[in-house]
């Protein structure tokens, strides 16, 4: 699967995060606050003015407090504040409580580490309009920099959990980058009892003032590649607006989806029906006027291929486009702020990357040499050469070193440089590298398990 860079520039000021167009139909203009928490290990409660001097330090200067003096009329709550951090438009509210019994289990180790801790530090704000990503960066910084005694941190509105390996490299670094597709997880549930299909959907775009997205039906075979699509359409809608319901929204090279506003029923009574954008593309004979002709959808509509809305558009998952991204001749937009980050966190661990591949080589097992030239892959411009922006991506196979520079082969025929073939051998510099592989043991490493990557080599070596 291909990528390119969509947008060159980064930071607040230079970025268009428009906000969604009135009258669009998506009803994601009121603000959604986005949650954080941290665990204290300790037995007794976290001290208040501790957790404000830690702040302070953090931020390298004394933030506006307001104390709550009566924080929780049951008891549940021990304090409670809100601090102005620099650069966040509103206030940011801490707060401890006794932790939820049996909310992890023992599943894993940092599990078990975080059902042992009896208190809770947390903390909740509105993400700003203007750059949410950036904000959702300058938080969990905040807080994972603040309790440096938590196992990990949870964030609440995604629910994902970053253990501290994964905060220090992409948080606390000093050249991490803030990263759209930290700001959501993907959710997945199975439907259709004869043919295995997925419903898949984000948690967490509601609160950068986006619907949340969803592909319904998709056929397990195809799921890796709709869970990737996901990604970077929920990355591209947070460059700029809303498309209008329904209209053609291009996410690659002569590649566009559409985005079906789908109502999904309250819960409770009273409550407000979820509006989703579903990614889907018109079935052959439908109703494809565009923009303007969508309207509110009911789930559970058609067959396992189709759904319908009310004026009579059919719907289904978006064969055509994660058909092409498997067969590698789509090029996904790929944003300037992802990017970057990804370039910056493979840099990081490439040394440990090439170490390991070193390692294999040079030992005296010929299978295991062997495996050092199958396993080992970079992502990587096919131009490296090119002054300006590197618009296309493409996976290659580490061959060797030459002095600075690696060796490679191309696994992916490129679309925009029809003189590159599968196999063609060339030099890159390390520093163009946008992410790496390994796929040993039946597990595959990226830049997030260098040192794991580095063990598993040395077990294989015999010498761990």
């Amino acid at each position: 699967m291909h990528s390119e860079n969509r947008h060159a520039t980064d930071g607040r000021d230079e970025r268009d995060h428009a906000a969604i167009p009135a009258g669009t139909g998506w009803n994601h203009d009121a603000p959604r606050p986005s949650g954080w928490v941290a665990f204290w290990p300790e037995p007794s409660c976290p001290d208040a003015e501790q957790l404000e001097s830690a702040l302070a330090h953090w931020l390298e200067e004394t933030p506006e407090i307001r104390r709550a003096e009566n924080p929780d009329e049951r008891g549940e709550v021990a304090w409670a504040f809100a601090a102005s951090v620099p650069g966040i438009d509103e206030e940011v509210v801490f707060w401890a409580e006794r932790a939820a019994r049996g909310a992890f289990g023992d599943e894993t180790e940092l599990h078990a580490a975080l059902a042992a801790c009896p208190w809770v530090i947390r903390m909740q704000s509105i993400l700003g309009r203007d750059d949410p990503v950036a904000d959702h960066f300058v938080l969990t910084a905040l807080l994972a920099g603040s309790v440096p005694e938590s196992p990990a941190i949870l964030d609440a509105s995604s629910d994902a959990i970053f253990d501290r390996h994964e905060i220090d490299s992409w948080f606390l670094h000093p050249q991490a980058k803030p990263l759209e597709r930290l700001l959501w997880s993907v959710k997945g549930t199975v439907v259709g009892a004869v043919e295995r299909r997925i419903d898949i959907r984000t948690k967490g775009l509601s609160r950068c003032h986006r619907p949340e997205l969803e592909i319904a039906g998709v056929p397990e075979p195809h799921l890796d590649a709709a869970v990737t699509l996901l990604h970077a359409v929920a990355s591209l809608l947070l460059e700029g607006p809303m498309p209008a319901p329904g209209a053609a929204y291009e996410i690659g090279h002569g590649l566009s989806v559409r985005l079906a506003r789908w109502e999904i029923p309250a819960e409770s009574v009273g409550d407000e029906p979820e509006i989703r954008a579903r990614i889907c593309e018109p079935l052959n004979g439908s109703d494809d006027r565009g923009e303007g002709h969508a309207s509110v959808g009911s789930a559970g509509a058609g067959t396992a291929d189709e759904s319908a809305d009310p004026a009579g558009r059919r719907w289904s998952w978006p064969r055509r486009a994660i058909e092409l991204a498997e067969s590698g001749r789509a090029v996904l937009f790929l944003t300037g702020r992802t990017s970057d980050a990804l370039r910056e966190h493979a840099r990081r661990s490439f040394p440990d990357f090439a170490t390991a591949w070193a390692a294999l080589r040079r030992c005296d097992d010929a299978a295991l040499r062997e495996e050092a030239t199958r396993a080992f892959r970079i992502l990587a411009p096919v131009d490296p050469a090119a002054k300006e922006e590197i618009p296309e991506h493409a996976w290659f196979r580490v061959d060797g070193f030459e002095g600075s520079m690696v060796r490679a082969s191309l696994l992916d025929a490129p679309l925009q440089r029809a003189d590159l073939k599968v196999g063609t051998v060339m030099l890159i510099a390390p520093e163009l590298v946008r992410g790496w592989r390994a796929d040993l043991s039946g597990r595959s490493f990226g830049p997030d398990d260098a040192p794991a990557l580095l063990r598993e080599v040395d077990r294989l070596r015999g010498v761990a």
